[in-house]
């Protein structure tokens, strides 16, 4: 005579509801580092500007110096 194993039903390693916070901060952490890099390229195109387009623009130099030194985390 065997004797029968009782069947467990599978249970998902992660349930659905524990994902919603992790995709909350894998999102908001995607767009901070796309306003990272977004504040990079433009201090980096900034800087290029010659005096003329500085002055077209209504930065001077002395400004967009100031600008290029910021870390790209600061605003």
């Amino acid at each position: 005579m065997s004797t029968a194993l009782p069947l467990i039903e599978p249970q998902p390693i992660v349930q659905p509801q524990a994902l919603m916070p992790i995709a909350g901060v894998l999102m908001s952490l995607a767009m901070t580092v796309g306003r990272w890099e977004m504040r990079l390229r433009t201090r980096k195109a900034l800087v290029k500007l010659d005096d003329h387009q500085l002055r077209d623009i209504g930065i001077s130099r002395a400004a967009a110096a100031a600008e290029w030194d910021k870390p790209f985390w600061w605003e």
